[in-house]
């Protein structure tokens, strides 16, 4: 019975990593982007969401890499993945410049991040199965990035599975 279980979830388990990162690193992007609005860059608790978003950003190509190399069928379904994968990192990065960059110049909270936290949480939900991500209205600084993800979820989630090993 364990080997059963364990053939089972070992199967299956290389593939829910990317989903489960890419909705982590938006969840720790969303936590980011709260201290960002309200402008406190400089607090513990936003260093300590910066580091949380740092490594869930890092953690996004190993759990990508992990996928490729199990089976074909879970390998396919991974590079559907991809632009996603791409995407939540590039935001990641994106909204950690913004941070350090509030942070060295003493700005205040920046303007229109305010609906960015909730934006950044409808993602990762959609990610997580709740359906599509809705329209918003990011910051300026982070309209392309956010649009990117917002899009390669979409895609992923509606183009067919390609069908070649």
């Amino acid at each position: 019975m364990a080997l059963a279980v364990l053939a089972l979830t070992a199967r299956r388990a290389p593939f829910a990593l990317v989903p489960a990162a890419i909705a982590g690193t938006l969840r720790a992007a969303g936590e980011t982007a709260t201290h960002l609005a309200r402008g406190e860059v400089r607090t513990p608790s936003a260093r300590t969401a910066r580091r949380g978003l740092q490594v869930a950003a890092l953690h996004l190509p190993q759990a990508y890499d992990a996928s490729t190399g199990a089976s074909a069928a879970v390998r396919r379904k991974a590079e559907r993945l991809w632009p996603a994968v791409v995407a939540t990192e590039r935001l990641a990065y994106r909204l950690l410049a913004a941070c350090w960059a509030a942070e060295r110049d003493g700005e205040p909270a920046v303007p229109g991040a305010a609906g960015l936290p909730a934006t950044l949480a409808d993602l990762a939900a959609a990610r997580e199965g709740t359906g599509p991500p809705e329209e918003g209205e990011p910051p300026e600084f982070l309209a392309e990035e956010v649009a990117a993800v917002r899009e390669s979820l979409v895609r992923a989630e509606t183009e067919p599975a390609p069908d070649s090993p």
